[in-house]
């Protein structure tokens, strides 16, 4: 019952179905924001109870302004800027923690923190923006505490060197692994672009065999005292070999056999062309069959590129006095 509880008040009211990326940012500033805000909220009344009133009275006032945050957050979900204010507000825990916090010196913890945030929640670019601004907290405290101006942070200089090696060191892991999360989601991305291209070839093709079938005599054919047979299958399902033959008048038959260069959907283009200057031809008028490769290599020349050429003949039977013209 817990369970569902929390995963309701994570995930209720994101309305983000369709981006899981957004989704799950805004789970994640969800849930930080409560865990943050209950921490500050106990560590202030704790240094309330040790007469630390300003660090307790600092800590309160950050964990009002968190409820804030995760209250703009679910009524908007704008997560940017309830990414933002987490950032900002982690900055200002930070210097309260080391400025008041004694000699119990737990700014530091919070401080590594920030990197993975800063990452996560705004990316790169703006990412390497909040740490150079944490880099320069950092070293205005230094000067500042160095010249005892204002504030007197309990850290040595080599404390302060360590911590921005160590953090530096979690940076470029960070940046590296920005990068190789991006490329491998470029990778994906393009994957699926590939994979949707294909599938639309795919059924490009598809719909060129089945077109291409329709063109081709299907079955064998009688034609008095001859009969005609043929069977065809393409290497790449469409191609631009086509055959064809049908009676011209009661007694010539025609018949073409062609083979067009290039394969795929461009050979099935170029075979339809041929095809249909054959037939639209051939019937109307009494031409021989040099006379028909003449007229279907013309039309061709003028429909075409140069990139296609074809290899045909023509035949034309006559049943009456059982010649074949070619």
């Amino acid at each position: 019952m817990l369970k569902k509880i929390v995963q309701n008040y994570l995930s209720s009211s994101a309305n983000l179905a369709g981006n899981s990326l957004l989704r799950l940012k805004f789970m994640i500033v969800n849930s930080y924001t409560v865990i943050g805000c209950s921490y500050v909220f106990v560590h202030g009344v704790f240094n309330l109870l040790r007469q630390f009133h300003i660090l307790g009275g600092l800590e309160i006032l950050g964990g009002l302004l968190v409820i804030i945050n995760i209250i703009l957050l679910r009524k908007t979900k704008n997560i940017e800027f309830a990414g933002a204010v987490i950032l900002f507000l982690m900055l200002c825990l930070f210097i309260s923690l080391v400025v008041f916090g004694q000699d119990d010196k737990t700014g530091l913890f919070w401080f590594f923190t920030f990197p993975l945030l800063a990452f996560f929640l705004k990316g790169i670019k703006e990412g390497f923006i909040w740490i150079i601004f944490q880099f320069v907290v950092i070293i205005t405290m230094l000067v500042m505490s160095e010249l005892n101006f204002i504030i007197r942070i309990p850290y040595s200089i080599y404390e302060i060197v360590v911590l921005c090696m160590s953090i530096l060191a979690v940076i470029l892991l960070l940046y590296f692994y920005e990068l190789m999360k991006n490329e491998l989601v470029a990778m994906q991305n393009k994957q699926h672009d590939d994979d949707v291209e294909q599938r639309i070839l795919r059924e490009q093709f598809d719909i060129a065999e089945r077109i291409q079938k329709l063109l081709i005599p299907q079955k064998d054919r009688n034609f008095g005292n001859i009969s005609i047979s043929g069977y065809y299958r393409a290497a790449l399902g469409v191609g631009g070999d086509y055959y064809d033959y049908f009676e011209i008048d009661g007694d010539r038959i025609a018949v073409i056999i062609c083979d067009v260069s290039g394969k795929g959907i461009s050979g099935a283009f170029v075979m339809v062309n041929i095809r249909s200057i054959f037939q639209n031809n051939i019937p109307k008028f009494m031409i021989t069959p040099s006379e028909m490769i003449t007229i279907i290599n013309e039309k061709m020349l003028e429909d075409s590129t140069n990139d296609f050429f074809a290899v045909l003949s023509v035949y034309i039977y006559n049943k009456k006095n059982m010649t074949m013209e070619f």
